[in-house]
């Protein structure tokens, strides 16, 4: 048993006092990481399904200059067809 002398009291609260071994004991779980319940190549594909989805305003900026295009090949094709009839 360590000598009261030798233990390093450290304030929890007002009043409160415990040993640095017993707050290192019980501190936390552990650094060990959780065991996975699927294998590591389905995880990293649900983790990109779920996290590294396109910002919402890209989608949109393309869908837009799609549109944008479309409609101006549409023009094109419309401008032939009325020069094709002359």
């Amino acid at each position: 048993m360590t000598s009261m002398s030798n233990v390093q009291l450290i304030a929890i609260k007002a009043g409160v006092y415990a040993s640095a071994e017993v707050i290192m004991r019980e501190a936390g779980k552990g650094s060990r990481a959780r065991p996975f319940s699927v294998d590591k190549n389905t995880f990293d594909k649900n983790w990109d399904a779920i996290f590294n989805r396109p910002d919402p305003r890209v989608v949109q900026d393309a869908e837009n200059e799609d549109e944008a295009f479309r409609h101006l090949e549409n023009q094109i094709n419309k401008g032939k067809q009325d020069a094709d009839k002359k």
